[in-house]
């Protein structure tokens, strides 16, 4: 995940991206390529640093974007399926 802001034109448009996963949200960003198996899915987490860096934006966001699961996502499509393609999704 990470965070930041850009101009385009006369818009400002503001990002975060990342899942938000609990045990890594007070974590900095400590991956480093080439990623091990918990790395490769950490590094995809959204952290308070990036959520901070956001709030100390001064000037009004005209867009903001952002990136996880709507929340209750899972009763819209095949939840079995899902967790039998990808097993760790169960736990979230």
């Amino acid at each position: 995940g990470a965070a930041g802001v850009v101009k385009f034109g006369n818009i400002r448009i503001g990002g975060l991206s990342g899942i938000y996963k609990h045990r890594d949200y007070k974590s900095g960003h400590f991956e480093r390529p080439p990623y091990d198996k918990s790395t490769i899915r950490s590094v995809f987490h959204v952290r308070e640093y990036d959520v901070r860096k956001l709030i100390q934006v001064e000037e009004p966001i005209d867009i903001f974007l952002s990136h996880d699961w709507p929340v209750r996502i899972t009763d819209h499509g095949n939840w079995e399926e899902l967790v039998w393609k990808k097993p760790d999704f169960k736990q979230e």
